[in-house]
């Protein structure tokens, strides 16, 4: 059995605390939006628009839902730089501030989506929301739970 030094922790467990709390994720969200589309009820073809769709005429709009995509686009080719340059040992007190405010812009990112949404279950088990999920999840499990100091959504997010 492996033992981290730093945190006295199985190097599996974390691995699997991970694997777990993103399986509990996909089950707790689906119980969730299956329980509220019951207690909803059938939809009804009111003309009237909800927020979320005054929301996504306004993004789409202004091109804003473009520009997010792009954002993330340049933000992570700077997080896979400052990935590359730490691998040659070169740190700046900068760099893991900057790493979590990228992520929580990511996590941002993936909330609204999941509120624009229009089938929150679709979107929910779609590609790119999985692959937002697996790259958000290390982030906190190892730096909220264990307090790990890992660049593993530096190397999903690619």
């Amino acid at each position: 059995m492996l033992i981290n030094n730093t945190t006295g922790v199985p190097e599996y467990a974390a691995l699997l605390i991970l694997v777990g709390s993103m399986a509990g994720y996909y089950v707790l969200m689906t119980l969730i939006i299956l329980c509220y589309r019951r207690i909803r009820g059938p939809k009804h073809t009111a003309l009237v628009i909800t927020t979320r769709q005054r929301l996504l005429i306004f993004l789409n709009r202004l091109q804003i839902l473009d520009r997010i995509d792009e954002m993330q686009t340049l933000l992570s080719l700077i997080l896979c730089g400052l990935y590359v340059v730490e691998t040659y040992g070169i740190t700046q007190p900068w760099f893991e501030p900057l790493e979590t405010v990228v992520n929580i812009l990511f996590g941002a990112d993936y909330f609204l989506q999941f509120y624009i949404s229009r089938n929150k279950l679709e979107f929910l088990y779609s590609l790119m929301a999985f692959v937002d999920v697996v790259t958000l999840f290390p982030i906190l499990v190892f730096n909220l739970v264990f307090s790990i100091d890992n660049d593993t959504s530096v190397v999903l997010r690619v």
